[in-house]
């Protein structure tokens, strides 16, 4: 599943052209890249603590479970940071690639 997020994320944001609409989960591509993800984590960057805050808020939605494991071990985890965030969006979005909806199965 890992994978194919990080394929989803890709298509999502090409097929934007990084777009506003692509503002409300810009903070995940940190998941596509461990390295750039350490490195918000030590800063404990916006983007980081979006990240991490969202991830928390859907840790008990069962389409995102195997993902969500995968991310664990790759040392990607969520937890609370800040108070009322609205994620509307990017929940939707998250559901949109969890169900394969900007998966293509090839790479450019």
């Amino acid at each position: 599943m890992y994978r194919i997020l990080c394929n989803s994320l890709k298509n999502y944001a090409k097929e934007l052209d990084g777009g506003t609409r692509h503002a409300p989960v810009k903070f995940l591509h940190l998941v596509a890249d461990t390295q750039e993800y350490a490195t918000h984590k030590a800063q404990n960057t916006d983007e980081y603590q979006r990240l991490s805050h969202f991830l928390w808020e859907i840790s008990n939605c069962p389409s995102s479970e195997q993902t969500l494991y995968e991310l664990s071990v790759l040392g990607i985890e969520g937890q609370p940071f800040l108070e009322n965030p609205d994620f509307t969006e990017a929940r939707r979005i998250w559901n949109m690639l969890m169900k394969k909806a900007y998966w293509h199965d090839c790479e450019d």
